[in-house]
């Protein structure tokens, strides 16, 4: 019995130290736990983080993208309306170089005076020219004096250029209607360039966007890397963790359970000792017996 007992106490103080170093080492899984935690929570912040900045880049990058095919459509159709009006601007420049190219010298054709001659050397036949000949010539006629033989002359001239304008009215034309319809070329020629300027920049923004993207994917990938062994020691220490807490928990039963016992065990004996003593303390009442103070007390808690 004693063996017994004596094993208990033993067992008992075991238990107490083994609890103690159990908590001591609880306490500092949990430390590194937490730690590693923290350090996990950062990096996945991290991760998050990168992922926002991405998913912010892919959607300017497509919107971007989405605004190159609109100029690109832009482009292509001003690029078509050039084409068009480049082939009458064309036929427009053909046509001036064709009239222009056309001179006349006057002075072989009239009697005119060597500073009439020089001044009217080399005047282009348009329409516009022959016009402005006419009204020299209608001016000449009524405000200077000449002969009648010079102003037969002059005025047979003037009903050959008259004949010539004439003649020149359908080219007038032409020429007016082909002016008319190559007048927006230079303007649609801008509005290409500007279409085809706005197409580079922002197929050139969207590309920087895209190579943002990258370095931001591969920042990502090294992260992760990161991350997979720092989640994998959070695990094992969450499992040592509570591996060492149930240890704890079932030794500190152990050690609750066998304290119980011994306060049983000690209640018990109590109990014994006083019924032993009031027993003895009857006895001397019975007796007629001095009682002492010990043995007023132990009959006092006897009663209780």
């Amino acid at each position: 019995m004693e063996t017994t007992e004596q094993q208990k106490k033993e067992e008992f103080q075991q238990k107490k130290q083994e609890v103690t170093v159990l908590r001591t080492q609880l306490a500092e899984c949990n430390t590194e736990k937490e730690e590693a935690y923290q350090n996990l929570q950062g990096l996945r912040e991290k991760v998050r983080s990168v992922l926002a900045q991405i998913s912010t880049l892919k959607k300017n990058r497509d919107q971007l993208t989405i605004e190159v095919k609109k100029f690109k459509k832009e482009r292509d159709k001003l690029n078509t309306i050039v084409k068009e009006q480049s082939s009458v601007k064309k036929e427009f420049d053909k046509k001036k170089e064709g009239l222009y190219s056309k001179q006349e010298n006057y002075s072989k054709q009239e009697n005119y005076s060597r500073r009439d001659r020089y001044s009217k050397r080399n005047k282009p036949e348009t329409p516009d020219g022959l016009r402005k000949q006419i009204a020299q010539m209608d001016e000449k006629l009524e405000t200077e004096v000449m002969s009648f033989d010079k102003e037969k002359q002059m005025r047979k001239a003037l009903k050959e250029v008259q004949a010539k304008l004439k003649k020149m009215a359908k080219v007038d034309e032409e020429l007016s209607e082909l002016k008319t319809a190559s007048a927006g070329f230079a303007e649609a020629r801008r509005k290409a360039q500007d279409s085809h300027k706005q197409v580079q920049e922002k197929a050139q923004e969207s590309q920087e966007k895209h190579e943002q993207m990258q370095k931001l994917y591969a920042e990502l990938k090294t992260v992760r890397e990161e991350e997979k062994p720092l989640a994998e020691k959070y695990l094992s220490l969450k499992a040592k963790y509570q591996g060492i807490k149930n240890e704890l928990e079932t030794i500190s039963k152990r050690v609750t359970g066998i304290s119980k016992k011994f306060s049983e065990q000690a209640d018990k004996i109590t109990k014994k000792k006083v019924r032993e003593k009031t027993a003895e303390v009857r006895d001397k009442i019975k007796k007629g017996k001095k009682l002492s103070t010990e043995d007023i007390l132990a009959f006092q808690a006897m009663d209780d």
